[in-house]
């Protein structure tokens, strides 16, 4: 710090004009991130990072309790199946994800039953009203990976009486007619990151429905839609909280050295003033001031303060008679003067700083007088 206050004004202003260009280039490059993560996503490649695809699908076959009426035990998909002769329903839930990059995943894959009770009001089954839901996490497994592609399966007995009891024994209680469906949902969700860049909260679902009001009822295959999604650059920003906030910080950071700097640099120059007008004067004037080295007795003189330097000159051509400067004290005060008989026409030019003190001492003296 003492280094830098030993360097003359040029130098000093050279070094704040550089740290402000470094500065405004970091505050536009902060500045332009933030906005750009905030804003709609862009959906040029330039700014994809990587695209991700999901895809599965459910399986199931049916199995009958032993009985003297049908030898068929095992029943396939695309069938019609009889509600009273069904032990259980195996149940496989596949599950894959192929990306275009590799990033580290963490997830989780579940099969949940969910029983939907429903006031049976009309034919049309959209508008009955759900009355009671029942929910039971059947398998739920944690997963992790770091490769380009990943599949899971999941497989369970679903046996149907445990839900028929449930319908059957609201049914009594409640003395309404309902009707009944368990949906058996197979969710994954998963959650990873990539350059930075957060992607979170990504799920895939699919459902198989069975009616368990119903005699005989068939099963549509569950074939889950392909579902891509691609992370792009301006999501560092927009999820990632703590980039977010790093970014708002930065910038705040880098406004306020801005002002810092671009305060120092005008104080700079406010305090240059005086010299400017000095080597102005001195040059545009050269043929007609004198530099004098030392200022003789001016005892018995009678001296006119001049407010302006042009009137100074005027009178000096008017009179041709050059004007003497000498620099009371350096880099502080000036005088410019003109002498005419015992009369001395003078011009001075004074740093501000040195002007309130020299005020402030007058005003001390004036006052020990009284």
């Amino acid at each position: 710090m003492e280094k830098l206050k030993k360097l003359n004004v040029k130098t000093k202003k050279i070094i704040l004009i550089v740290a402000i260009s470094i500065l405004v280039v970091l505050q536009f490059s902060f500045l332009s991130y933030l906005i750009k993560g905030l804003m709609p996503k862009d959906n040029s490649l330039e700014n994809v990072l990587m695209t991700y695809k999901s895809n599965g699908n459910i399986d199931y076959k049916v199995y009958y309790k032993k009985n003297e009426i049908l030898n068929t035990e095992e029943l396939d998909q695309d069938n019609a199946y009889i509600l009273g002769l069904i032990d259980y329903i195996s149940v496989n839930s596949f599950y894959n994800y192929s990306a275009n990059d590799k990033a580290p995943i963490k997830g989780n894959t579940k099969l949940t039953a969910k029983l939907k009770i429903n006031y049976r009001e009309s034919s049309d089954k959209n508008a009955n009203p759900e009355v009671m839901e029942k929910v039971k996490v059947i398998k739920s497994e944690d997963f992790e990976f770091d490769q380009t592609s990943y599949s899971n399966v999941q497989t369970s007995k679903i046996y149907l009486q445990e839900y028929i009891n449930v319908l059957n024994k609201f049914q009594q209680e409640m003395r309404l007619s309902v009707e009944g469906y368990l949906e058996i949902y197979s969710d994954t969700s998963f959650s990873g990151k990539i350059s930075g860049v957060d992607f979170r909260e990504n799920n895939y679902s699919m459902v198989l429905k069975i009616p368990l009001s119903k005699s005989v009822f068939t099963l549509d295959s569950v074939k889950g839609k392909e579902k891509e999604e691609k992370v792009y650059l301006n999501d560092l920003v927009k999820k990632n909280t703590s980039v977010k906030s790093y970014l708002i910080i930065a910038n705040i950071i880098v406004f306020a050295g801005l002002l810092v700097l671009i305060k120092l640099l005008l104080g700079l120059t406010k305090k240059d003033e005086y010299k400017q007008e000095v080597t102005k004067l001195l040059t545009n004037y050269d043929d007609i001031i004198v530099n004098v080295d030392t200022l003789t007795s001016m005892d018995g003189y009678e001296f006119i303060d001049i407010k302006e330097f042009k009137e100074l000159l005027n009178l000096s051509r008017e009179l041709l008679l050059p004007i003497m400067y000498f620099e009371i004290e350096k880099d502080k005060e000036s005088l410019f003067y003109v002498m005419k008989g015992n009369m001395i026409y003078k011009y001075t030019v004074i740093k501000k700083e040195t002007a309130v003190i020299n005020k402030d001492r007058k005003l001390k003296k004036e006052i020990k007088k009284d």
